[in-house]
């Protein structure tokens, strides 16, 4: 930066500064090395315009990274509870296809069992009919040896008969 020589600096340049028509007369009018370091002037801010400006733009700047880094932050904290909310989906998928997993080894057991139990029914049903048929049969044979013993123990009625009544006789006869 230049500095400044004379009371005349401060107010020509901010004068010239600020506006455009007064900026380009004093560099037509005067020749020299005071033209030269007015036209400095009026083309480099002032030391109190430097000064002035820094810190609002300083001030902004912290207040915006102090925004930002409250902000950062902020989207900091969102996303770690976004993960941890993530996490729990992710632990309670597990325990549902868990879940799941058991419930359908259960309902395959209870499949399994049940084509178990029907298919022993149907041997037991089986079984129960070879046993009714051979109760059946078992019967039939009782009753014919039933009967041969009946028939047995006639022929010696026969012969107590034939000894006592003449038709007895007539039947001894008829069976020799």
């Amino acid at each position: 930066m230049a500095k400044k020589k004379g009371g005349k600096g401060k107010g020509n340049a901010s004068e010239a500064a600020t506006s455009p028509t007064t900026s380009a007369a004093p560099e037509q009018e005067n020749s020299g090395p005071v033209a030269e370091a007015s036209a400095s002037l009026s083309e480099e801010p002032s030391v109190t315009q430097v000064v002035e400006s820094t810190p609002v733009e300083a001030t902004a700047t912290s207040a915006s990274s102090g925004t930002g880094t409250a902000e950062a932050e902020q989207l900091r904290k969102e996303l770690a509870a976004a993960k941890a909310e993530i996490d729990s989906l992710k632990a309670e998928v597990a325990r549902l296809k868990a879940s799941q997993t058991v419930a359908a080894a259960v309902d395959t057991g209870k499949t399994t069992d049940l084509d178990a139990l029907t298919q022993r029914i149907a041997k037991l049903k089986a079984e129960q009919a070879e046993a009714d048929a051979a109760r059946d049969a078992a019967w039939k044979q009782l009753k014919n040896v039933v009967a041969d013993i009946a028939r047995l123990a006639a022929p010696d009625q026969a012969s107590k008969a034939a000894a006592g009544t003449p038709t007895a006789a007539a039947a001894v006869a008829a069976f020799a």
